[in-house]
């Protein structure tokens, strides 16, 4: 078939044959009847209603059909194919199928013949008019079939023509149709009044049946907030997370496009709303999840709130809150703790400064009990008040050192997250949306870092300022101007050193574990920092309370005799104070109490030389006042008011002993003596061991001074007790010596030995009763002194004596074997030199030397005579002093 190319392209409106697109015409555009405006509302809405949705209902119905143009079965499998999805939205379909009434030729071509040649298109209208010829022809049989129904049909036609022109069908009246449009408009109105209510009631069975269906399909969703309510009463997170993750899983599933019919649309918000219910609901879960993760420490299941999180999908990081609320809270709680403590501590000291004074010294009475055997441990080492104050400053300290582990305990936590070591456990939330949440960028993992070294810097700092902190309230020996805000006032040394080490201690241990935390190497020398100078405040206490106790020991002395009979409680008393002080400052300087060490992280540092010097100088200095103290009874003996400077009650009340008030001086005296002597003898050597091993310092020179110095205290003692001994002998002695030098008879040997050799025994037996009941450890000492006087006594008085006969030199001779006899046991090389003095004296003055010539000597005369007055002495005056 052959065709005119320009009366193509004047009915498809293009310009070549090989246009891209295409125009309507005028006369096409004039005809769509589909786009005029139909005007306002008028009472035949109602019945364009009506044939609106039957014409939709019509247009829609069409699936798929055969390609007019012959080129495919399937319209919309040619459409599929080429992206446009026509079989899911029958608005679009029906734009293809010339069948619809929504049929649009110019898009049917351009996306189902997209690919059309020219010759195509000429095969395909071939194919077309083939297909009217066909159905031209089937229209013909069928009125040829059916011809005398046409022809009556054309009769009635032409006779109802006829009539409706005969009754006025022209243009004046409307050609006709005035009248049956009169007719039309009141039946419409007359409908649209009795239809009006049926379809309200239809819409409203509609819209019921709508909602029902909707209620079904959505049964789930519509329960889903009471649901998840009780999933909350319940605690049952993993149902929550499960019922709401399926919630989701419909909600999302929703599509709404331009095409969506509006009962779909209407459906969706009524779901929203259903679902933004269940969101409020689960905004509340999160936000008491929240506060309950903030509240959760890091010994707590902190990680199962964070899950909870997590699984239910949250803008901020629970990881990052969890460690900014930890951190922020152990520095909170550090700061209230401290300030507590320092208020605690001053209110203590306050109420302590406002007690009467004691008549007692605070450490007599807790040093004589703790001196003994007390296996229970409950006897206290200080009065109530002050061993009150240590037990509060040591438990809130003891609390802080548990909110320092805390802090550790929860900063390895924090540590294993910045390491991405914990997250590999936890869940990655609703398709994927927290794994965002388990990462941490640098500049994150710096500023967690930075936050918790100021978290630990805060507990050293803290720490060091109470330690640090001065009195403030003029309390404290004045040997220290600063004070020391944590020592009691009047606190002894056995309480401070005891507390001290304990709190050093438990502090040690808490900044041990702190250091594990691996911060920061600073960090860790922060701490280590922190702990020397808290050991340094703290062995500088001990010595303030070591010194003023020192100068106060003399308070100790009751007179009561020890066990051993020799000495009073005092050697006993120093030995166990010097001991538990030195014991407890070693504790304080090596904090090795508890088995206490150091570790890799955490160096104990070793004290400076420094402060081990000044240990070793108040070890010294609290001896010196410890004799100081004691010298200072003599000023007091035979005083009344000594009653108020030892109290009574410090008395054993299980001694037999004397009170204090009944010893005579002497007894005190050579108490006194004795007590140095043993301290300096016995319990000195033993300490000075037990110092240099404790510290590793050496003693010997230090030492010296202070041994020096007791042996001038033991010699004023052994002066003062000996003094009006001595005297009292040298008066007896030159008195007897003096009357016999006129009465010796220069012929006749002596038959017996001079008063005055009796009466100086007589107070020799005296003085040794006395020390013996006193400190027997002291008889050879003072009875040899005391015999060594004698002979220098006699001496003296021989060499005043310018000649002797035969009876005189052998009278001398006969009273100083008499005093060898008796004082056989309590001989000296001074004594003895005397005695050669004496007769190398006699001999020179001699006017008979007969006796020194025979070979013999004075002494072979007068043998018989100090043998006789010796038996005699046994068994009367001197037998304490023979027997001896």
């Amino acid at each position: 078939m052959n065709f005119d190319r320009e009366k193509i392209l004047q009915y498809y409106n293009i310009t070549d044959e090989f246009a891209d697109e295409w125009t309507e015409s005028d006369e096409i555009s004039k005809l769509n009847l589909e786009e005029k405006n139909t005007g306002e509302l008028s009472k035949y809405a109602l019945l364009r209603e009506l044939v609106s949705t039957n014409r939709a209902s019509s247009a829609n119905h069409s699936q798929d059909e055969a390609d007019p143009l012959g080129s495919t079965d399937s319209v919309v499998s040619v459409l599929q194919a080429r992206g446009i999805d026509a079989e899911s939205h029958p608005a679009i379909r029906n734009k293809y199928l010339v069948s619809s009434t929504q049929f649009e030729p110019r898009t049917f071509l351009r996306d189902v013949h997209v690919n059309a040649t020219y010759t195509n298109l000429v095969n395909s209208l071939d194919y077309l008019e083939s297909s009217i010829t066909e159905h031209s022809e089937a229209l013909r049989v069928l009125v040829e079939s059916d011809y005398d129904r046409f022809v009556k049909s054309k009769s009635l036609l032409d006779s109802v023509f006829d009539q409706i022109k005969n009754t006025g069908f022209n243009s004046e009246h409307e050609w006709g149709l005035e009248c049956v449009k009169s007719l039309l408009d009141d039946s419409n109105a007359k409908a649209t009044v009795i239809m009006k209510p049926v379809m309200d009631n239809q819409a409203k069975e509609d819209r019921l049946k709508a909602a029902l269906e909707l209620i079904k399909k959505n049964k789930y969703l519509f329960n889903l907030p009471s649901t998840i309510l009780k999933h909350i009463k319940n605690n049952d997170h993993d149902s929550l997370i499960r019922d709401y993750r399926r919630g989701k899983d419909m909600k999302y599933s929703e599509n709404i496009t331009a095409d969506t019919p509006d009962y779909e649309i209407q459906n969706k918000k009524i779901t929203d709303r259903i679902w933004n219910e269940v969101e409020e609901i689960v905004d509340d879960y999160k936000r008491d999840t929240w506060k309950l993760l903030e509240r959760t420490g890091a010994d707590q299941n902190y990680i199962q709130v964070i899950s909870k999180l997590l699984e239910l999908g949250v803008e901020d990081n629970p990881i990052w809150v969890w460690i900014d609320s930890q951190i922020s809270r152990f520095t909170e709680l550090a700061g209230k703790q401290f300030d507590k403590l320092k208020l605690k501590t001053t209110l203590m000291r306050m109420n302590l400064a406002s007690l009467p004074p004691s008549t007692n010294s605070s450490f007599v009475v807790p040093l004589k009990e703790n001196s003994y055997d007390h296996t229970d441990g409950s006897s206290l080492c200080d009065s109530a008040e002050v061993v009150e104050m240590w037990l509060t400053i040591k438990k809130l300290l003891g609390e802080i050192s548990t909110s320092a582990e805390q802090a550790c305990m929860f900063w390895e936590s924090c540590n294993e997250f910045l390491g991405n070591q914990r997250q590999g456990s936890l869940p990655t939330g609703y398709q994927g949306e927290s794994k965002v949440h388990l990462q941490f960028s640098q500049s994150q993992i710096h500023e967690i870092k930075e936050n918790g070294r100021n978290m630990i810097k805060i507990f050293g700092e803290r720490i060091l300022e109470y330690f640090n902190s001065p009195a403030g309230d003029g309390s404290l020996s004045q040997d220290d101007e600063d004070g020391f805000l944590f020592l009691p006032s009047s606190a002894n040394a056995l309480s401070t050193v005891k507390y001290l080490s304990q709190t050093l201690v438990s502090l040690a241990a808490s900044m041990k574990t702190l250091s594990h935390s691996n911060v920061s190497s600073h960090t860790t020398e922060s701490l280590t920092h922190v702990l020397s100078a808290v050991r340094e405040r703290a062995i500088k206490a001990v010595c303030i309370a070591w010194q003023n106790d020192s100068k106060k020991f003399c308070l100790l002395e009751d007179w009561t005799h020890a066990a051993n009979g020799k000495t009073t409680q005092i050697p006993l008393y120093f030995k166990t104070y010097q001991y538990t002080v030195i014991n407890g400052i070693r504790r304080i300087m090596y904090y090795s109490a508890e088995g206490f060490e150091g570790s890799s992280n955490l160096v104990v540092a070793q004290p400076p030389k420094s402060l081990l010097d000044f240990v070793l100088s108040q070890f010294l200095s609290s001896n010196s006042y410890i004799f100081e103290s004691l010298m200072g009874l003599l000023t007091t003996l035979g005083d009344p008011s000594r009653i108020s400077y030892i109290d009574k009650h410090v008395t054993d009340p299980n001694s037999n002993e004397l009170t204090p008030q009944e010893k005579t001086n002497d007894s005190k005296v050579l108490l006194l003596l004795s007590n140095v002597s043993t301290v300096r003898d016995s319990v000195l050597p033993g300490l000075y061991k037990t110092f240099e091993k404790s510290f590793s310092v050496p003693t010997r020179d230090a030492t010296a001074t202070l041994r020096n110095s007791m042996d001038q205290m033991d010699s004023t003692l052994f002066e003062i007790y000996t003094r009006k001994k001595r005297t009292a002998l040298s008066d007896i002695i030159r008195n007897g010596i003096g009357k016999l030098e006129q009465q010796w008879n220069p012929e006749k040997p002596p038959t017996a030995v001079s008063n005055y050799v009796h009466e100086s025994l007589l107070v020799l037996v005296v003085v040794h009763s006395k020390v013996s009941e006193v400190s027997d450890s002291l008889v050879d000492r003072i009875m040899g002194v005391l015999y060594d006087h004698i002979m220098k006594t006699i001496l003296s008085c021989l060499r005043d004596i310018e000649a002797f006969p035969l009876g005189g030199l052998l009278q001398v001779t006969a009273d100083v074997e008499f005093f060898n006899y008796v004082m056989k046991h309590y001989k000296t090389n001074e004594s003895q030199t005397s005695i050669q003095h004496i007769y190398s004296t006699l001999k020179e003055a001699s006017t008979d030397v007969s006796v020194w010539k025979s070979g013999k000597g004075p002494t072979y005369y007068v043998k018989n005579v100090v043998e006789e007055c010796g038996q005699n002495s046994r068994v009367s005056f001197f037998g304490d002093l023979l027997i001896c």
